[in-house]
């Protein structure tokens, strides 16, 4: 009886020091049982299982807090926070539960859009967007439809909360005799937000690009070049805007916004994207 007690105590002794080395190997606080996963902000690893585990949807972790906060989005230099191509491969192999596509289909390696599809990316709901970003993404328009909502973080209609981002292509009017893309931006000292329009060809591939930097919108439409990272065309400016973007409660998408009940309102993209990035920085 008293070599079992003692048996039973060692191995107690034992978990409580194999316990500690942990703690000393990660240099973690005493209570702590997660580890971050730096290339990926929404992950952390339990150190006893050695299990992955997901932050809830638009929540990132905090070494510092031992838990999931909702934060700004901080990487070293300026990386991209979404870099897609829609590859089929991509798109349903990514990172897990980083973006959900929903009738989006692929053909050639483009993503084909119709009014229902869209492309949430949970990262950004509820959670900060600072006072720069960049997006930028190659597309097609093939559709007569008068408005479609190509970037937002629209709400729902029983919230009909204003987007703080959108970008929208309509048609009631033109610019130069071509259609117009209207992009608007709201921030915590510009509620009413500023809004730009530019123009656009339809059923050809456009470059559009969108930075807010500086207390600065920027917004440009390339009809011709293809680099992602050397976009040209004329930028048209905006300086009456201050302050961090607004953070709203929905998350940010391609395409459609969303029904109470969580179907397409049927309002999105129809045409080919390309390409999409997203910064949370100025690149």
């Amino acid at each position: 009886m008293a070599l079992t007690c003692l048996l039973v105590l060692a191995l107690l002794l034992s978990d409580v020091q194999s316990k500690f080395d942990k703690y000393q190997k990660h240099g973690l606080p005493w209570g702590c049982f997660h580890l971050a996963i730096p290339e990926h902000p929404r992950y952390y690893t339990n150190i006893f299982s050695g299990h992955d585990m997901p932050c809830a949807r638009g929540t990132v972790f905090s070494q510092k807090a031992c838990v999931c906060v909702h934060a700004p989005i901080r990487v070293k230099g300026c990386r991209s926070a979404y870099s897609l191509t829609f590859s089929k491969d991509e798109i349903m192999f990514g990172v897990p539960l980083a973006y959900k596509p929903h009738r989006i289909k692929y053909r050639d390696g483009f993503g084909v859009f119709n009014r229902w599809s869209q492309l949430k990316m949970w990262r950004y709901k509820g959670a900060p967007y600072g006072n720069e970003i960049q997006l930028q993404i190659r597309f097609k328009d093939m559709s007569d439809q008068k408005i479609q909502v190509l970037i937002s973080n629209c709400g729902t209609r029983n919230q009909p909360e204003i987007p703080s981002l959108l970008v929208f292509i309509d048609k009631t009017r033109t610019v130069l005799k071509r259609d117009i893309i209207r992009v608007l931006l709201r921030t915590t000292h510009n509620r009413e937000g500023v809004q730009i329009v530019v123009p656009y060809k339809k059923d050809r591939f456009n470059t559009l690009v969108v930075l807010y930097a500086k207390n600065s919108l920027n917004v440009r439409v390339d009809y011709e070049q293809v680099s992602r990272f050397k976009p040209g065309g004329t930028i048209i400016q905006s300086k009456e805007l201050k302050g961090d973007i607004l953070k709203t409660n929905h998350f940010l998408r391609i395409g459609t916004c969303l029904n109470p009940d969580g179907s397409s309102q049927g309002n999105g993209f129809e045409g080919l994207i390309d390409w999409f990035d997203f910064y949370p920085c100025r690149p």
